[in-house]
């Protein structure tokens, strides 16, 4: 009928037809576009692709990448962001593939909306990350959390972890605990004899982090070891709170009372950038207009006019102004950005939450 060769003429136009010998073993992978050979579909010789069967574990979340070096989990919304930190697996890698916006962050005071969405926190230091996530140089907005866990930070609690290459901003992070308190923009709190990496990191005063003690810009403290490199935090007013004055508010880290803490060319304005520490700090290149303190004999004290502009390019020596850091004119130095990539309007990645 006329009816049947319209509805024929429409499917022949919506449909890829193939033969099946291009359907059949391997050849169905290269003529099968957008199917996840990977997790989803596998094929076998003399037959048509198959269902590998129910995802199990992270593969259940990630559509991309395999958790390891070669092949991280890739993260793309702020679902995937949070069951990455909370995963407490040894050695499992991720990096993120856009900007991630856990809320809107276009008012002004947008962590007072009623619909806000809560990010993770801890009361303890249990289930630690023990994973490497890179951010390739993007950027996570409206981290939110007030309430009485102790541990608060995009990583409440970091065991032998590694941050890379990420920025934080207009985030409010707030612990109303009134024992103990770890607050960092990063890592709230650090668990155990381990040890914690930040490399390529920032943080700045589109932020609030309060707590009774320890809160800090990047990182709350703990007993762990840290080693921190290329990183920044600009405080501006009410940026980092302290409701005890037990532990002084910091830039980059707060309190570590057991093992040791190596920064290198990294900077702080208007804030210090250590509060308390065991005898193992290290300071290379580490700069600060407020120089007072732990670690004030290895910290090198500037004027904020000899950071900013073309001026810290004579002035803050070691840093990597070709590679890493890049100047701006009449503010602080920045860490090279990578290129956003397109974001499908219709899709979740780079979407608010």
């Amino acid at each position: 009928s006329t009816s049947d060769n319209k509805t024929h003429a429409a499917c022949k136009n919506a449909v890829t037809v193939l033969s099946i010998d291009k359907m059949t073993g391997d050849a169905a992978k290269d003529n099968m576009t957008g199917f996840n050979f990977r997790k989803v579909w596998k094929v076998s010789e003399g037959r048509t692709p198959e269902l590998i069967g129910k995802l199990t574990g992270l593969n259940a979340f990630f559509d991309e990448g395999e958790g390891t070096w070669a092949s991280p989990y890739v993260v793309k919304t702020a679902e995937q962001l949070q069951i990455a930190v909370s995963d407490s697996n040894t050695n499992i890698y991720f990096k993120l593939a856009n900007d991630i916006y856990i809320n809107d962050v276009s008012a002004d005071n947008w962590y007072e909306n009623a619909s806000v969405n809560s990010w993770i926190a801890n009361n303890g230091t249990e289930n630690p990350f023990n994973g490497v996530i890179d951010g390739c140089g993007y950027t996570v907005y409206g981290l939110y959390y007030s309430g009485n866990d102790s541990s608060v930070g995009l990583i409440p609690v970091a065991g032998n972890a590694t941050v890379s290459n990420l920025n934080i901003r207009n985030a409010y992070l707030e612990s109303t605990n009134s024992t103990s308190t770890f607050v960092g923009s990063f890592v709230g709190r650090l668990s155990g004899n381990a040890t914690l990496r930040i490399r390529s990191c920032s943080a700045d005063d589109s932020v609030t982090l309060i707590g009774k003690n320890r809160v800090a810009g990047l990182v709350g403290g703990g007993s762990s070891n840290i080693t921190m490199e290329n990183c920044y935090f600009i405080a501006g007013n009410n940026a980092v709170t302290c409701t005890s004055d037990k532990y002084a508010a910091s830039g980059l880290v707060a309190d570590l009372w057991d093992g040791g803490i190596n920064i290198r060319n990294c900077y702080t304005v208007d804030i210090l950038p250590f509060s308390t520490a065991p005898g193992g700090v290290s300071f290379v290149n580490t700069y600060t207009n407020v120089c007072e303190g732990v670690g004030k004999n290895t910290l090198t004290k500037l004027e904020k006019s000899q950071m900013t502009g073309e001026a810290a390019k004579k002035n803050m020596n070691g840093f990597d102004f070709v590679n890493i850091w890049k100047t701006v004119e009449n503010d602080y130095p920045v860490l090279v950005a990578k290129e956003n990539p397109a974001v499908d309007p219709n899709g979740t990645p780079g979407a608010v939450w």
